[in-house]
């Protein structure tokens, strides 16, 4: 029962911040038609993104980065002040992945619609690589969950990051684990 009353809150609230993003104007009118269509509203970040340095950027390696099944909890905590309604959501895990390493990461963020979900990613060698959550959405038909993220700084050798990673997986919203795997690029 209070899983499925903590689905329909989590369900309301994301309809709610997709209503009043849609405000705005700034939706792409394919985008905003494709998420309605969806049974869950999904999270769409229209907000200001953080600033990326430029210190490592002129080195310009390129690489394709491989996350092999990753996994984790994830929460959301109603009582976080300046977030309220809606909920702060962490998302934690551990995973394997090219250039990385074994690695933990860890999510949070208001999940309003508006505010940044932040991520970093730390390597093997304890070296960070920052992202955020640029968009998520379900795929209604095979319950797949989609997500992109903008890497968009790091430390050490990723000082000045910056990329792209897209992860697909499923989220167990009766237990609260996530389970996701994916690729893509980070220039540093």
């Amino acid at each position: 029962m209070k899983t499925k009353i903590l689905k329909i809150t989590f369900i309301s609230i994301l309809m709610l911040a997709l209503v009043n993003c849609s405000k705005d104007g700034d939706f792409n009118k394919d985008l905003n038609e494709q998420n309605m269509e969806l049974k869950l509203e999904n999270y769409v970040f229209k907000g200001h993104t953080p600033a990326t340095t430029e210190s490592n950027q002129s080195k310009g390696i390129t690489k394709v980065i491989k996350f092999f099944e990753a996994e984790g909890p994830f929460e959301f905590d109603y009582t976080v002040v300046g977030c309220s309604p809606a909920p702060f959501l962490t998302v934690s895990g551990s995973g394997n992945a090219t250039h990385l390493g074994l690695y933990t990461i860890i999510n949070q963020g208001c999940y309003d619609g508006s505010s940044l979900i932040l991520g970093t990613i730390t390597a093997a060698n304890n070296d960070e690589i920052h992202t955020y959550i640029e968009s998520a959405y379900q795929d209604v038909t095979t319950g797949i969950w989609y997500y992109h993220y903008v890497i968009y700084n790091g430390t050490g050798k990723f000082e000045g990051a910056t990329g792209d990673i897209n992860m697909y997986g499923t989220l167990d919203f009766e237990n609260f684990v996530w389970n996701l795997q994916g690729e893509g690029t980070i220039t540093y």
